[in-house]
């Protein structure tokens, strides 16, 4: 395949490299130990480099093969340059030899299988409890998933600084403990669950509320984190009941993704998409993966939300959405996650039901959110409902000043010219 300009190449080895990156750090990680994670990112991050510079104007036919087959190359290259490289990477299979066997043994853990189970092994590593938390799901969204960190930072709203400190002392402590490869079983694995499927769902929500402008690279967000989510609901150790629940919220959640943008890139609301771009396979998978949720074990979060997202999927008009079901959904989920996106999320279902004044006092509680942009978005149209028109302007306003993603700044854009036609301003 060849290409034009090295712009091109640089935009599908990014495309490639995200949704290969965390397979390949995997994989390497489990060669070299977990202690040694910086030179498995240094040989990923290599791989990319090399990538860029070698399909400047050639595309590879099989890129991900090539991929696999470069950062294969590098890791046999960098134990072949360490005379004690069993030192280095003490969890190198038995009788490993690096100028001989080293690329058959390399080979089998770049099986799909294998890549999959590394990748499970990894998720758990990184959510080891001497880690702290904030700091196990930074790595987990930056080393299996290549997120940069401006988008963790959005991710946790937060900031770049931030998330960096949290990356050092991560890696840092993820060196000296040195952990092994390997999925947890008893109490160990119940409380690890909790922060990997935090983490996968993160990631998800970056994809489906992305603060960059790339709809490729945003929707591959939402299907890697699909992805990571289903190799749990295939071990034996890790398919729980409230893994089967995340897996249906993100299908129903990822079944909108089509109707969800307009053809220049706004925002399309519920009430205004077009049911009919609406992934009926996924819907489908959803309520497949719901029914399996429903075990002895309790209800959680991911059973609410996946719940609350299923109703939406299940109302053939917006008209027809049954909101006093949805409403007492959200509130059985305050009781068990009280934050304030919950209090947010519930406040718009709040307003359908008792009106947008209720729904306003809610959120004018809500002191913590008040630089969030989405908060000021949705205020500003509980207003507008209320034909409170100079107080709608004020928050789409606010709610533009807060905001850097380009979808959202072109839907609140024209939410103002629509308003200021009502008022009759210019």
């Amino acid at each position: 395949m060849h290409i034009q300009n090295s712009n091109n190449a640089n935009q599908i080895a990014d495309h490639l490299f995200r949704h290969e990156y965390g397979r390949i750090l995997a994989v390497l990680t489990r060669i070299f130990g977990s202690g040694n994670l910086q030179i498995a990112e240094d040989i990923t991050q290599d791989t990319l480099l090399t990538a860029l510079e070698k399909w400047r104007y050639q595309i590879p036919e099989n890129p991900q093969a090539w991929l696999y087959i470069t950062a294969k190359n590098k890791a046999v290259d960098y134990l072949r340059r360490e005379k004690h490289f069993q030192k280095i990477a003490p969890q190198i299979p038995s009788g490993f030899d690096p100028n001989g066997a080293a690329v058959s043994v390399m080979d089998s853990l770049f099986l799909e299988h294998e890549i999959a189970d590394s990748q499970l092994r990894m998720m758990f590593v990184l959510c080891h409890p001497d880690l702290a938390p904030e700091g196990q799901i930074a790595l987990i969204l930056r080393t299996l998933s290549g997120f940069s960190v401006p988008e963790i930072a959005q991710a946790f709203l937060s900031t770049e600084s931030t998330i960096n400190k949290r990356l050092f002392r991560a890696r840092d402590k993820l060196r000296q403990l040195n952990i092994s490869l390997e999925v947890p079983e008893g109490p160990a694995l119940v409380e690890r669950m909790s922060m990997v499927l935090k983490a996968i769902y993160l990631m998800f929500n970056e994809g489906y509320h992305s603060s960059g402008s790339n709809e490729l690279i945003r929707q591959d967000l939402c299907f890697e984190a699909m992805r990571l989510c289903k190799i749990l609901t295939e071990h034996p150790h890790t398919n729980l009941s409230k893994t089967f629940a995340m897996m249906a919220l993100l299908c129903f959640q990822a079944s909108r993704l089509d109707a969800r943008l307009d053809e220049s890139g706004s925002i399309i609301l519920l009430k205004d998409q077009d049911r009919s771009l609406w992934n009926q396979e996924l819907i489908t998978w959803g309520f497949h993966y719901l029914d399996k949720s429903v075990k002895e074990e309790p209800v959680s979060t991911y059973h609410l939300e996946a719940s609350i997202a299923a109703s939406y999927c299940m109302s053939t008009t917006y008209e027809s959405i049954d909101w006093p079901f949805i409403l007492g959904l959200y509130n059985r989920l305050l009781q068990e996650n009280p934050s304030p996106v919950v209090r947010l999320n519930r406040a718009v279902v709040l307003g359908k039901v008792e009106g947008p004044t209720v729904a306003i006092k809610e959120l004018c509680r809500l002191d913590s959110l008040k630089e969030y942009a989405l908060y000021q978005a949705i205020l500003a149209q509980l207003y507008s409902d209320q034909k409170d028109l100079p107080q709608a302007m004020k928050h789409y306003k606010k709610a533009l000043q807060l905001n850097a993603s380009p979808a959202e700044r072109s839907f609140l854009q024209q939410q103002i010219t629509a308003l200021k036609a009502q008022m009759g301003v210019s």
